[in-house]
């Protein structure tokens, strides 16, 4: 099973929030605009920059590494954009696990430095927004592909597209 352009399951672009920021593929409030290294990059970066205090205000350039270590220290700023990262990420999770009722949730990228702050965030969100059903002994895991984020979720979706498996799944109800 293949998109008529190709691809199928832009999760980066499922609308997080109808009055956002304006994203690159024409739309408005993409997952992308609030929850990319680049987006998370440049809120530390505004928000430094109308006097929030923060131990990041130290760094010649902001990186998502420094923002979890800042966040893991304690600083509010930081700590504060995590939690909003889990927020708008758990609202795009609930919605992949209303549509496919996973049995677990891989998180990667460098994020997972900071999990202990993103990890309930997430967790919330996926409480308050999925069936109660589909939650109940779902596994929210870090992957072993630390710098390759969505490379094993991408992998086993393909293949079970390609293996008409979860077309009869989503069929099957």
């Amino acid at each position: 099973m293949q998109g008529r352009h190709g691809n199928i399951g832009e999760l980066g672009h499922i609308q997080i929030n109808r009055q956002g920021k304006d994203c690159h593929c024409g739309n408005t409030g993409c997952l992308e605009t609030v929850a990319s290294s680049q987006a998370i990059r440049d809120e530390v970066t505004q928000r430094l920059a109308k006097g929030e205090a923060s131990i990041l205000s130290e760094c010649e350039e902001i990186s998502v590494e420094a923002i979890c270590e800042a966040a893991v220290k304690g600083d509010a700023l930081a700590i504060n954009v995590i939690e909003k990262l889990g927020e708008h990420l758990g609202s795009a999770i609930a919605i992949v696990i209303n549509l496919f009722n996973p049995e677990k949730v891989l998180i990667g990228g460098v994020i997972n430095q900071a999990k202990d702050i993103l990890y309930p965030a997430i967790e919330r969100c996926i409480a308050n927004q999925s069936l109660p059903v589909y939650t109940e002994d779902l596994q929210l895991v870090e992957s072993r592909f630390y710098k390759q984020a969505t490379m094993p979720g991408a992998a086993l979706v393909k293949q079970a597209l390609y293996d008409g498996l979860l077309l009869m799944k989503v069929i099957e109800g």
